[in-house]
């Protein structure tokens, strides 16, 4: 099933959180098991839906999940839309300034999608 078949319906249902969590799980345990074989790796970026990113605390869910699996914070990027900016800016930067304190990357993903400019966009302390 493609993304656009089930995403909208773990919105709704509330489903995105957990299932966020354990995508953001899974892919740091790939990054730890990539690592002991000597490859030189990029950061792995995956999305942050805007629920995750309003209803939790997200920095501490990351925080948490990095120190069980033991992954360099480096070694991860965090996708953000730019639809999720324009709801609570204050919150949003906190986030993202959280973020970044743990050692993560963040980029703001789909920028152009919504109606924010260039000069918003200089004012995130995003990657």
């Amino acid at each position: 099933m493609p993304p656009a078949g089930f995403i909208p319906f773990a919105v709704e249902t509330g489903l995105i959180e957990p299932i966020g969590e354990w995508v953001l799980e899974s892919a740091c345990r790939q990054i730890r098991a990539w690592q002991p074989q000597g490859l030189s790796l990029p950061p792995v970026a995956m999305n942050v839906s805007p629920r995750q990113l309003h209803r939790t605390r997200l920095a501490d869910t990351v925080s948490a999940i990095l120190e069980r699996t033991g992954v360099e914070p480096a070694l991860l990027e965090l996708e953000i839309t730019e639809s999720s900016m324009a709801s609570d800016e204050r919150r949003f930067v906190r986030t993202i300034e959280d973020l970044k304190a743990l050692g993560v990357q963040v980029s703001i993903d789909d920028f152009g999608a919504g109606y924010s400019s260039i000069r918003y966009l200089n004012s995130i302390p995003a990657d």
